[in-house]
């Protein structure tokens, strides 16, 4: 395959007819949503339903519908478009593309992950008494976790509470993984978060924190605290969240997630600032290598301007602050993060008429 894939290699893809690193190829390309494979995916896909052809490929209002099309015809075709252990390749690099975009795309990362439902739809295997039965539980709870996961950032939260019923039920029919367990409810707690269910948000991250313990994975236990300390920080407890937030950093291992790390630096900056202690917000800030480690994810660059645009306002520099706020806000509306640039304009409201900023959840 060229830069594109050409006609050809489209319309045996849709017959379910290209070998497994050809098929594969094609569709990795398809997620990245080209603009031109989409309309002649669209058009090709038309035909092979039995559609009059068109002068002008057909619109399409949603990608997701032309690949929708594509597994359709496979499967009528009797094919298995993804195959077995080839498919379930494919869906775990998926689901990895898509964690990758969190802080870049967030309806790229929806998209990645709902192409790896349909993946996976098509590894389960014929018996479900096979071996291969509780392996591809797990990962169709992985592959419906990070769907879950996808649609809260992109702030579908009805979306993600059916996708993350459908991981759940997935559990009882795998393998057992302990760490599956645990990062279920590490994603089921950040969408409670996000429906303002701190308790039982703290319940889960407590849980999970158990789990990782008794596996000997510090690093991911001190990632659940960091976590909790949001949680708590999101609810009122700011001493309680910095708290939580000091023993999970010094968990989790630089070497192992910088960036993991930077942002736990960056959340400690954020609940300084909710609590009003905007100097030592700065400091914190000043400290830290959160420029040169997250510079490459939008939109944690984004929260960065928000929270330095806060401690501006909190220091009583308006201009300063007024210009990050806009900034912010700008790029929160570019991405669909409608409920952040939401919380933006307030801040920018504030900062024109020198009120106090409202008070805000943490990054």
């Amino acid at each position: 395959m060229g830069e594109h894939p050409d006609d050809e290699e489209l319309g045996t893809f849709l017959a379910g007819g290209l070998p497994g690193a050809a098929r594969n190829a094609v569709l990795l390309h398809l997620s990245r949503n080209c603009p031109q494979c989409r309309r002649r995916l669209a058009r090709l896909a038309g035909r092979a339903l039995g559609m009059e052809p068109a002068a002008v490929s057909p619109p399409v209002s949603d990608y997701d519908s032309a690949l929708d099309r594509a597994f359709a015809v496979a499967r009528r075709q009797g094919q298995n478009l993804a195959g077995r252990r080839d498919g379930r390749a494919l869906a775990e690099e998926l689901i990895a593309k898509s964690r990758e975009l969190r802080y870049r795309d967030p309806a790229g990362m929806v998209r990645l992950a709902e192409m790896a439902r349909l993946v996976v739809s098509q590894v389960r295997p014929d018996r479900p008494d096979s071996l291969e039965a509780a392996p591809v539980a797990d990962l169709e709870a992985r592959v419906y976790a990070e769907l879950a996961n996808a649609y809260r950032v992109a702030q579908d939260l009805e979306a993600a509470e059916s996708a993350m019923a459908e991981a759940e039920a997935c559990l009882p029919e795998g393998t057992g993984d302990l760490l599956l367990k645990a990062y279920l409810l590490e994603l089921q707690a950040s969408l409670h978060r996000d429906q303002k269910r701190f308790a039982e948000a703290s319940s889960l991250l407590r849980r999970a924190h158990g789990l990782y313990i008794e596996m000997g994975e510090r690093h991911l236990a001190g990632r659940t605290l960091v976590s909790r300390g949001l949680f708590v920080g999101s609810a009122g407890d700011m001493e309680g969240a910095l708290r939580f937030l000091a023993v999970g950093a010094a968990e989790i291992d630089p070497a192992r997630d910088p960036k993991l790390a930077c942002m736990a630096e960056q959340n400690v900056a954020w609940v300084l600032t909710l609590g009003g202690r905007f100097v030592d917000a700065r400091e914190r800030l000043a400290e830290s290598d959160l420029r040169h480690v997250l510079d490459d994810e939008p939109l944690l660059v984004v929260r960065r301007q928000w929270l330095e645009g806060r401690i501006a306002l909190g220091l009583g520099d308006r201009q300063c602050a007024e210009s990050a706020f806009r900034a912010a806000h700008g790029a929160f509306l570019e991405v669909g993060q409608t409920y952040e640039a939401a919380l933006v304009a307030q801040d920018l409201a504030a900062a024109r008429t020198g009120s106090a900023p409202s008070c805000l959840r943490a990054c």
